[in-house]
């Protein structure tokens, strides 16, 4: 069992967030500490006499969680970088891209059921931030990333939930293989996965905490399984070729916001989608078909991916 988190984003590595959200996430984390007995040559069978105290940090993850337009952004803002906005009255229109180094986030979060020590978790970064979609299931997130070793909080974080609606995974609209978006009625499920190749750096700096985590190589990975009633697809990766990829998800539950009134909508666009590997699946009802693959850097977006937020939150802002 796991427990919701609060996030902010930082002004500032190394200054906490001034205020932190509640976000409704499958949350978990976990000290990473280097304690060791110290093997020392005495002259004797005994080896062990000392300890060094190790250095440390925190891994931290979200697990499959329903995605919310009024906080997602908070994971991409981090996971891709600072979105710009086009303000529509109470709304804002946020495309997030790749930028070498986004803001740092404060977490804030204890213990399920039995809240033996709230803590603080400052500095976190998104080394990896995955989509999966599902027509007769969900539309979830997960996260995974670090941050510097915890510190105590003096009360319990208090989570106060919105009471937005989150998207559903059936009401997609998706443009694929050459097709205008909402034509394309054969895709049945997938994932579209962020990767930052980020990890802790160390220095001797009297600190038992990183320095900072590098930011590697950015990749985007796609899994997407479709109903096999052409072989467009399979051609696709038959001769090596590339397509794009958008998926238009939008909240139909009656939610208006900004002028004029529209639905908030999350957008995942992989504007060149490079075809890898292609599996033909006869053993389902109907033939099905998977196909597996990167994203390549489209000069037009000036980036491997673009996620488009329609929603209430301005996501620029540190808190």
């Amino acid at each position: 069992m796991s427990i919701g988190v609060k996030v902010g984003r930082q002004t500032a590595v190394g200054t906490a967030a001034a205020t932190v959200n509640t976000v409704a996430a499958d949350f978990s984390s976990k000290l990473v500490k280097a304690n060791v007995a110290v093997e020392e040559v005495r002259s004797g069978q005994d080896i062990h006499f000392a300890k060094r105290d190790g250095v440390s940090y925190e891994e931290w993850t979200v697990g499959d969680s329903a995605v919310y337009h009024d906080t997602v952004g908070y994971w991409l803002s981090n996971a891709m970088g600072t979105p710009t906005n086009t303000a529509a009255g109470s709304a804002f229109t946020s495309v997030f891209k790749f930028t070498d180094a986004p803001n740092a986030l404060t977490l804030e979060t204890t213990q399920p059921r039995r809240a033996t020590e709230a803590y603080q978790i400052r500095d976190a970064v998104v080394d990896k931030m995955g989509f999966s979609f599902e027509a007769d299931g969900t539309l979830t997130y997960n996260v995974n990333g670090f941050g510097i070793t915890r510190t105590a909080l003096g009360s319990e974080p208090t989570f106060t939930n919105s009471a937005i609606n989150p998207f559903v995974a059936w009401k997609g609209q998706v443009a694929f293989n050459g097709v205008a978006l909402g034509s394309y009625a054969k895709l049945k499920k997938g994932t579209i996965n962020i990767t930052r190749n980020r990890k802790p750096q160390f220095t001797v700096n009297n600190s038992v905490n990183p320095t900072t985590f590098t930011t590697g190589s950015r990749m985007v990975e796609f899994d997407l399984t479709c109903d096999f009633a052409s072989v467009g697809e399979f051609d696709k990766y038959r001769n090596a070729e590339t397509d794009s990829l958008t998926i238009l998800f939008t909240l139909t539950d009656g939610t208006t916001i900004g002028t004029p009134a529209l639905s908030p909508t999350l957008r995942l666009k992989i504007g060149t989608a490079f075809f890898e590997d292609a599996d033909i699946d006869t053993s389902s009802d109907l033939p099905e078909i998977t196909v597996k693959g990167k994203a390549l850097y489209n000069s037009s977006d000036a980036s491997l991916a673009v996620v488009t937020l329609y929603t209430a939150t301005n996501f620029t802002t540190a808190s």
